[in-house]
């Protein structure tokens, strides 16, 4: 079962051209791999086996027809030397302009449907490798292969050439009419700056909302320890003040304070001004009411003055 080289993607077709291996669709080729005697429909010899790919390579293993007088001529041909050739049988999809090592800038097909592949006496002329048109039947001359094939890359170069605003180029820093890679690499550019800018951001805002929320909690404690908010609504007034600090401001400065007894007393709202500087026992003996409204208003100042009584004693 002698093994052939359909395809070698390192050497130059008599075209003109290069062939990628990895661009080569084989499904429908699996599904019915004629070997044909030198790309001639009428004369079927075998089929090939195990069609794949080996490095740059695409090869295929071979089996004739053993019914077939001709066929056996040619397997015997094959087993003693006399051909060692292979050619395919391809319609072209894609093909692109490249600069290959050693060789320059050519034209490469880059996607390609193999549709047979025959034995052929000598594999390196000029028909070696046959192209079939769009309808997969009709084979193109040589000529006709050329000019195919540069149709293909001149509607790409055309599809590339892409004509960007003033402000579009200032923006990117490249020409009016830049070619497709200096334009990708432009955007490419442009997106990792815009990469850099949004963590700048995320870590902006971040910042920004803990200084917020910090100033919320100042805010909603003060109020808290003032009396103008009970500890049930701490948390609804934070989420304000975090979301509108100014009208959580607004809002708590609106609301009174919690009044102590030495506020009232400082007042003359419920004892007049000459108790101030009233000690305990004073307290006690003329307005014992007024003492117990003090340890029940303000336990603070309450405190403050029993201790006063019991370090004099």
């Amino acid at each position: 079962m002698p093994t052939f080289v359909l395809n070698d993607e390192a050497n130059m077709t008599a075209h003109g051209f290069m062939l990628m291996t990895s661009g080569g669709k084989l499904e429908r080729f699996k599904e019915n791999p004629v070997m044909l005697d030198s790309h001639d429909e009428s004369k079927v010899i075998g089929k090939w086996l195990n069609p794949r790919v080996e490095g740059t390579r695409l090869v295929a293993d071979t089996e004739f027809d053993k019914d077939d007088p001709e066929a056996m001529k040619l397997q015997g041909k094959v087993e003693r030397g006399y051909i060692r050739g292979a050619s395919m049988g391809i319609r072209i999809n894609d093909a692109e302009m490249r600069d290959m090592p050693g060789v320059g800038k050519v034209p490469v097909l880059t996607d390609w449907e193999l549709l047979e592949a025959s034995l052929v006496a000598v594999p390196s002329n000029a028909g070696s490798l046959r192209l079939y048109a769009g309808d997969g039947k009709t084979l193109l001359k040589a000529e006709e292969i050329k000019l195919s094939i540069a149709s293909i890359i001149n509607q790409k170069q055309t599809m590339e050439k892409i004509t960007l605003s003033a402000e579009s180029c200032k923006a990117l820093g490249i020409g009016k009419e830049p070619e497709q890679a200096e334009l990708n690499a432009a955007i490419m550019e442009l997106s990792a700056k815009n990469t850099t800018l949004e963590a700048a951001k995320a870590a902006a805002e971040k910042e920004l909302s803990g200084h917020r929320a910090a100033l919320a909690a100042e805010l909603v404690d003060t109020a808290i320890k003032e009396g103008r908010l009970t500890a049930d609504r701490k948390e609804s007034f934070v989420k304000l003040a975090t979301s509108d600090y100014k009208q959580a401001k607004d809002i708590i400065d609106a609301l009174p304070a919690k009044e102590t007894f030495s506020d009232k007393t400082r007042t003359g709202s419920k004892a007049p001004a000459d108790r101030e500087g009233w000690d305990y026992m004073r307290w006690l003996k003329e307005d014992g009411k007024g003492l117990t409204a003090m340890q029940k208003n303000d336990p603070e100042a309450f405190a403050t003055l029993k201790a006063g009584y019991k370090s004099n004693n």
